[in-house]
């Protein structure tokens, strides 16, 4: 379930880290924000976008380079990726060929089964001899090692 970040608390739960950019045009030096320092002195309800008529905490930050006040605040990345991934129920599994059962990878994800079956249809050729599956969540659709022959039998 996604969850929206609204506050410097949201960002902290969520494992987000935050970078600041100096106001200064001349400047622009970018760091990493301490958010432990920063919620020390804001608290955790505070947004991460300006409120009208309300003092900002970028506004206060002092630039560690030029010394100037001022700064754009921008995440750096998701620490848990997984919530962009919801609905992409189609994947493109590539598997141990011998030995164990292993998954090797997710060579592709897709929400869409034409754009799955073009995705397995360029892993096969990518990956020549070894066993691919394209799957529904659990559902087997396709199977590298599964061939139809002429007459509609499977071999």
């Amino acid at each position: 379930m996604s969850r929206s970040i609204n506050t410097l608390g949201d960002a902290r739960d969520s494992g987000q880290e935050l970078v600041a950019i100096c106001d200064e045009i001349r400047c622009r030096h970018r760091w990493i924000i301490d958010l432990d320092h920063v919620l020390k002195f804001v608290g955790t309800g505070h947004s991460l976008t300006p409120v009208r008529g309300e003092k900002h905490f970028s506004e206060r930050m002092r630039c560690p380079a030029c010394r100037g006040r001022g700064a754009f605040i921008w995440m750096r990345h998701m620490a848990d990726p997984e919530p962009l991934l919801v609905g992409l129920s189609y994947s493109v599994n590539r598997w141990a060929t011998k030995g164990s059962r292993a998954l090797l990878e997710v060579a592709a994800k897709a929400t869409s089964e034409i754009v799955a079956n073009a995705a397995y249809d360029s892993a096969v050729g990518h990956y020549p001899g070894d066993h691919l599956t394209l799957q529904q969540r659990a559902r087997i659709i396709r199977d590298s090692r599964v061939q139809l022959v002429r007459g509609g039998k499977v071999g």
